[in-house]
C-alpha cells in the first residue's frame, strides 16, 4: 500500500493505526454508494459529451456534399469563358472555395479538438469530485489512534537527521 499522509506519518514513516468509528456496513454501503454516483457522473459527462459531438458531426451542411459536376455546366456558361477548357474553369473558380474551405476546416477541427479536451477535462473534473467525496466518507468512519503531537515528531526528525549526518 503506498504511504501517503492519510496512511502513514510523513515524518517517521510510522504508519497510523485507525479506529473505526461506526457500523462497517453501513461504511461499505456509503462507500458504494459514492463510487456508483462517481461512476454514474463521470459516464454521465461522458454521454452528454458524446452526444454532442455526435450531433455536430450529424449537423454536416447539405452544401458540402455538392459537386460541380452535378451543375450540367451551368458554371461554365454563367462564367462564358467559351475559349478556355472546362476543367481550367472549373479550377480557377474551385480554388478559392477550396482554400476557404480548408481554412475552416482548420477552425472547425481546432473547435472539435477544443471540445474533446473540455469533455475531457469536465470527465476528470467529476471524477475527482466523486473521489472526493468517497474519501470524505472513508475519513468519517476512521479515527487514527497513534498520532503524535507535532512536537514530538519534530524531535523525532531532529534526532533522526543528527544521527544521520554524525
Amino acid at each position: 500500500m503506498p504511504q501517503n499522509a492519510m496512511t502513514n506519518c510523513l515524518t517517521c514513516k510510522t504508519a497510523y493505526v485507525l479506529k473505526e468509528l461506526g457500523v462497517e456496513e453501513d461504511y461499505k454501503n456509503q462507500i458504494r454508494k459514492e463510487q456508483l454516483q462517481r461512476l454514474l457522473l463521470v459516464l454521465l459527462v461522458v454521454f452528454i459529451g458524446s452526444g454532442v459531438i455526435w450531433l455536430i458531426d450529424r449537423g454536416t451542411p447539405k452544401l458540402f456534399q455538392w459537386h460541380w459536376n452535378g451543375t450540367d455546366g451551368k458554371l461554365y456558361d454563367w462564367v462564358g469563358l467559351d475559349s478556355c477548357p472546362q476543367f481550367l474553369v472549373y479550377f480557377i473558380m474551385t480554388t478559392p472555395v477550396v482554400f476557404i474551405l480548408f481554412i475552416v476546416l482548420f477552425i472547425f477541427i481546432g473547435l472539435y479538438m477544443l471540445f474533446f479536451a473540455i469533455v475531457g477535462a469536465v470527465g476528470s473534473a467529476a471524477d475527482r469530485i466523486g473521489e472526493r467525496r468517497v474519501r470524505t466518507v472513508q475519513t468519517s468512519f476512521q479515527q487514527v489512534k497513534n498520532l503524535q503531537p507535532l512536537a514530538q515528531k519534530m524531535m523525532y526528525f531532529i534526532f533522526m537527521t543528527i544521527c544521520r549526518f554524525q
